[in-house]
């Protein structure tokens, strides 16, 4: 392994034979930051589910958008910018070798408009980010071919799911995390091919079970337990959820049931391959460093990435994407990308690109959509284009510029209002020190007061106690405002998620979208591998699972041999 020192922390890394492959596979230098700080730099560039109030640079209309009023660069009604009222062609500049590059680059792109909200073909959704192919969803980020979907981040391909976080394939879920191809679930983690369920952990192929864990191919079981069809539905019948208390009850039934249950050195599918290392690893093969992945292969250091091939040091990429390598927000057929952000949509050979579309060859553009062969926005021939190129290359190579990511300062996102704030928080000061902008004041947009229909911007200013029993709370009440019981931060039903909770009969939640979030985040763990070993035979692993998880942590062929037994 090649030893190095992080030029931000100071901290001594080791760069693997593998990620050192990759890197010089792409023609990239070798990474300056520890891993840690490359995950921050990925993050710091993203933005899950704040708003803001604004008004539109072009109408001057109200409209929210993920930046606030005091961003560097204009905000066009999403709309608007779709439009061709506006032509991002006329931001052209020539290029200036004798500019530092990054320098260049932010100046040209603080003259560019941003969409208030970014993802293709949305129709019928409010407050969205990085989603396609949606429609009728409200409060949803990093999201692909949903419908009726509310407050989740990470769905694909799902149906009338609501709370949710990291799901592939699932129809009619309900505060799941990190499941596949289920169905009328509630409460599921690490499921796949569940059906009819609630309370369920690492269950694969199974159906009308409760409070279960590490089962595969079951039927009729509670705690872990075959019953009779008979005795199951009279079993079931114990456990209102409609009835606040009694689900509260089942939350702390099942958070001490699974104190007894092991789990693998990693979570994936069943038939998970010995060429992957990371966790939440879904139909994966030859993934290094990678976490939150699906449908992906050959990647290294890549998070919540579906249907990626080729991939290096990336985030949130909806596939197809492949050979593609430091992008965030990138995918939806697109290939040979470097160093791009919120790139989707029939992209091939860009690099240092932002918010362009249908669209190939280009070299530090924004907002561009069906054009070639452009710099800075500015349209060349063929040959020029890779004439320019070529000089502009060998220029950076000489100042050791060419390949490095985006500065942080670069990012549409003040470091406290992007995802990098949730996870891997800092302050004023260490933001200042690490280069991140830093924002004040702007008060960010509460959903509830998008709740209404088409965004209404208006809210009930009437305060209401949530009832206990979903029976009691009616159309009427459902329209006020209630106060979160762990933050007090104001929230409100949507309708059609009210129409969702007496579909699967459950309470409504009593705590505000954004605890509700941090809450299902924490089920997942921390985005790195540390030493351990197997509670049962005592082999070294690395895993993402601390010593201290209060489960049974076992290497993946010793947890198989023990669920298959059951």
């Amino acid at each position: 392994m090649e030893q190095l020192v992080c030029k931000v922390t100071g901290v001594p890394f080791a760069l693997s034979e593998t990620e050192r492959e990759a890197y010089a596979r792409f023609g990239l230098p070798t990474p300056e930051l520890v891993s840690a700080e490359r995950l921050r730099r990925k993050l710091a560039f993203h933005n899950e589910r704040r708003f803001f109030w604004r008004t539109s640079s072009l109408s001057k209309k109200r409209i929210y958008a993920p930046y606030p009023a005091s961003a560097p660069f204009p905000v066009y009604a999403t709309d608007e910018w779709s439009s061709d009222a506006w032509d991002p062609m006329s931001f052209a500049i020539e290029y200036n070798s004798r500019q530092p590059f990054f320098e260049q680059l932010y100046e040209f792109f603080c003259k560019v408009p941003r969409p208030a909200m970014f993802g293709t073909r949305l129709s019928g959704v409010t407050a969205a980010q990085n989603c396609g192919d949606a429609e009728k969803s409200f409060c949803v980020a990093d999201s692909f071919r949903i419908a009726r979907c509310f407050y989740s981040v990470g769905l694909i391909r799902c149906d009338d799911c609501a709370d949710c976080l990291s799901l592939d394939d699932c129809v009619s879920c309900y505060e799941c995390v990190d499941c596949r191809s289920c169905r009328n679930g509630k409460f599921l983690r690490h499921c796949e091919n569940v059906a009819d369920s609630a309370f369920l952990f690492q269950c694969y192929d199974c159906a009308d079970c409760l409070f279960c864990a590490n089962l595969t191919g079951s039927r009729y079981c509670i705690f872990n337990e075959q019953l009779s069809k008979e005795r199951y539905e009279e079993r079931i019948r114990e456990w209102d959820f409609s009835i606040r208390p009694k689900l509260d009850s089942a939350k702390d039934t099942f958070v001490d049931f699974l104190k007894r249950h092991p789990v693998p050195h990693y979570i994936g599918s069943l038939e998970s391959a010995v060429s992957e290392r990371g966790n939440y690893l879904r139909h994966c093969s030859n993934v290094f460093d990678c976490f939150e992945c699906s449908e992906s292969s050959q990647m290294c250091d890549a998070i919540r990435v579906v249907g990626g091939d080729e991939i290096l040091d990336a985030y949130a990429c909806i596939g197809p994407i492949e050979r593609s390598a430091q992008v965030v927000a990138c995918g939806q057929r697109a290939s040979n990308l470097k160093n791009c952000v919120s790139c989707q949509t029939d992209v091939e050979n860009m690099m240092y690109c932002l918010y362009c579309s249908e669209s190939s060859d280009l070299f530090g553009c924004i907002g561009l959509k069906g054009k070639q062969y452009c710099i800075f926005n500015k349209q060349y021939s063929a040959e020029v284009y890779r004439e320019a190129l070529a000089k502009i290359e060998d220029t950076l190579r000489r100042k050791r510029a060419w390949g490095k990511f985006f500065p942080g300062v670069m990012s549409d996102f003040a470091y406290n209002q992007s995802t990098a704030a949730e996870s891997m928080a800092l302050n004023e000061y260490q933001c200042e020190m690490l280069s991140y902008r830093w924002e004040k004041g702007d008060e960010g947009v509460r959903p509830s007061q998008l709740v209404g229909a088409e965004g209404d911007i208006s809210a009930s200013d009437r305060f209401a106690e949530l009832p206990l029993t979903l029976d009691e709370l009616s159309d009427e009440a459902a329209k006020s405002l209630f106060l979160c019981e762990m933050t007090g931060a104001p929230y409100q039903i949507h309708p059609a998620e009210l129409l969702l909770y007496r579909k699967w009969r459950v309470a409504p939640p009593t705590r505000a979208f954004d605890q509700r979030h941090r809450e299902r985040s924490h089920y997942l763990q921390p985005r790195r591998l540390l030493p351990r070993t197997s509670s049962q035979s005592g082999r070294a692993f690395d895993s993402a699972f601390p010593p201290d998880f209060r489960q049974e942590v076992l290497a993946r062929d010793e947890w198989l041999a023990r669920i298959i037994a059951v």
